[in-house]
């Protein structure tokens, strides 16, 4: 399984690829997201507000990221690459 992320404008695309799938997920109005991504990895960090568009929760593998057509899970260790590539 393998993850990447772009931003475009405002609107972010992460994508899971695995052998026989892929999959997309597009968050508009998410400028911030790689920064909000980022700042579970930071425990100093001050909490993320949520925005009306898109959700991040933690779960026990990663983070949960949530949009009113469905919602993604990413594993702890591809948190900083796609925040980084977000960001």
């Amino acid at each position: 399984m393998q993850f990447s992320a772009y931003l475009n404008g405002s609107t972010a695309t992460i994508t899971r690829q695995e052998i026989n799938n892929v999959t997309a997920l597009r968050l508009d109005n998410a400028g911030n997201l790689g920064s909000e991504i980022l700042a579970f990895t930071d425990p100093n960090a001050a909490p993320v507000d949520h925005s009306p568009h898109y959700r991040i929760d933690p779960t026990d593998t990663g983070l949960r990221i949530s949009t009113d057509t469905g919602r993604f899970d990413l594993p702890w260790r591809w948190i900083t690459a796609v925040g980084n590539a977000l960001s």
